[in-house]
């Protein structure tokens, strides 16, 4: 990554919590998941590589616990195993050229 990267101010679903520093992208939607809760993603770049956190915010320990019972956690794992196999087959292509 080159330069510094900041979160899309143009969605009325997103917005960026705080000035981040070169290399980090936040981006938080607003937009009330099923459980009333938010979710903030952050990818930031460390030695050459990114790191990818998400963190989820619950109105409550119930809306959490519904949550958890309700098996998203596994879609969670899915959509980042996903990514992951994304980047490595974006990689091997941009190898190629």
């Amino acid at each position: 990554m080159n330069g510094a990267l900041r979160a899309p101010t143009t969605s009325p679903l997103t917005r960026q919590l705080a000035d981040p520093p070169a290399l980090l992208l936040r981006q938080t939607n607003e937009e009330v998941g099923d459980a009333g809760q938010v979710t903030t993603v952050t990818f930031e770049e460390r030695a050459g590589k990114t790191l990818v956190v998400m963190h989820e915010l619950y109105p409550s320990k119930e809306a959490l616990d519904e949550s958890c019972a309700s098996g998203v956690e596994a879609g969670t794992f899915e959509t980042f195993d996903q990514l992951d196999e994304f980047v490595v087959s974006l990689s091997a292509s941009v190898g190629r050229a």
